[in-house]
């Protein structure tokens, strides 16, 4: 396929859609967001891209990995945030084994 603006728009827009869900911790939509962003990206590099296109479509990638980057630390530290409530919750069950171990 030839560049196409339409569905390069589609996919920042799908992009920034994926980054305000992130900021909310609604990660089933992010899923959701990306399943379907990808097969438009896949569609964006399906053929050759002409030369008057190569600039916007650099511009366009850099647009969709800076926003990516931001979802990447949004969902860093959410997993930081679940594993430090796992070990509580461990530390909690194995309190709580001790305590029923010494009754």
């Amino acid at each position: 396929m030839s560049y196409n603006d339409s569905i390069w728009s589609t996919v920042t827009t799908m992009t920034q859609k994926m980054l305000n869900y992130a900021r909310i911790d609604d990660w089933a939509e992010v899923a959701k967001v990306e399943s379907q962003r990808q097969v438009l990206l896949k569609q964006c590099f399906d053929g050759d891209i002409p030369l008057f296109a190569l600039a916007k479509v650099r511009n366009n990638i850099k647009k969709i990995m800076g926003v990516d980057t931001e979802i990447s630390s949004l969902c860093t530290k959410k997993r930081d945030a679940i594993a430090v409530d796992m070990d509580s919750h461990r530390h909690s069950r194995k309190a709580c084994q001790s305590y029923q171990q010494c009754g």
